[in-house]
C-alpha cells in the first residue's frame, strides 16, 4: 500500500507510470521468444537479475543518465514521495528495458549488470529514450499513424538491444564504455549520419514521425554494419 501522505493526486499518476510499465512488461513477454509462458519460471529467471539491475544503477548508468535519474528522484521527494518510493518511481522508464536485459544475458551467458552498462551506455550516446518519448508524445490522427508510431518505438527498444549484444560479442565481452566507444569509432560513417540526424531532429521546432522513421533506419544500418 502506499504512504498515506503521498498526495492522493501523486499517487493517481503513480498508478499510471507503473501501469504503463506492466503493460510494456506484458506485451513483451506475449511477444518472446520463450517457447511457453509459465509465470512461475519468468519470476524465478527474472526478478534476481531485475533485482540486479535496480540495485546497482549508481553503477550501470551512465553520468548523464544517473544525473537525470538523480534529478527526478529529487523532484518526487519535494512532490511528496519517501526517498526509497521516490527512487523507483525514477527509475521506472529505466525498468521498461528490463525484460530486453535479461533476455540478452540468457542468450550470451553475460552478467546482466554487464548487458545493461553497454546497452544504457548506447542509450545515452544515441538520446535513446528522450526519441522513444518523443515518439509516444506524437499526436496520431489515425489508427494506422498510431500503430507507425508504436512501430518506432519498439523499432528502437530492439536496435538498441541487438546493438548491446553485438558490442559485447565483436569486443570480447568487454562491457567498458571504452569497448562501445571503440566499436563506435570503427564506423565512423554510419555514426557521423546517426549524429547529424540527431543534431537536425533536436533543432527541429516538433519531432515527426518521418524523422524518427529514418533515425530507427540508421540504427539499423548500424546494427548490420
Amino acid at each position: 500500500s502506499l504512504d498515506a501522505k503521498v498526495p492522493a493526486e501523486l499517487q493517481y499518476e503513480m498508478f499510471i507510470e507503473a501501469g504503463q510499465l506492466i503493460e510494456r512488461t506484458t506485451l513483451w513477454l506475449l511477444r518472446s521468444q520463450y517457447t511457453k509462458l509459465d509465470i512461475e519460471d519468468y519470476i524465478r529467471e527474472f526478478r534476481p537479475r531485475i533485482e540486479a539491475i535496480e540495485k546497482n544503477l549508481d553503477r550501470i548508468l551512465p553520468p548523464p543518465a544517473l544525473v537525470l535519474l538523480q534529478q527526478e528522484q529529487a523532484a518526487n521527494v519535494e512532490r511528496g514521495m519517501p526517498p526509497a518510493l521516490a527512487r523507483r518511481m525514477a527509475s521506472l522508464d529505466i525498468l521498461a528495458s528490463a525484460c530486453d536485459l535479461v533476455q540478452i544475458a540468457r542468450t550470451s551467458k553475460e552478467k546482466v549488470e554487464d548487458v545493461a552498462g553497454v546497452y544504457f551506455e548506447i542509450g545515452s550516446r544515441f538520446d535513446l529514450e528522450t526519441l522513444r518519448n518523443a515518439a509516444e508524445n506524437i499526436a496520431a490522427e489515425s489508427p494506422w499513424q498510431k500503430s507507425a508510431i508504436g512501430v518506432v518505438v519498439d523499432d528502437i527498444f530492439a536496435y538498441q538491444s541487438a546493438l548491446a549484444s553485438r558490442m559485447l560479442r565483436d569486443s570480447d565481452h568487454d562491457a567498458s564504455s571504452e569497448a562501445v566507444g571503440r566499436w563506435l569509432a570503427a564506423r565512423p560513417n554510419i555514426v557521423a549520419r546517426l549524429d547529424a540526424l540527431l543534431t537536425d531532429i533536436r533543432a527541429a521546432a516538433g519531432i515527426e514521425l518521418p524523422m524518427l522513421t529514418v533515425f530507427t533506419r540508421q540504427l539499423r544500418y548500424l546494427v548490420e554494419s
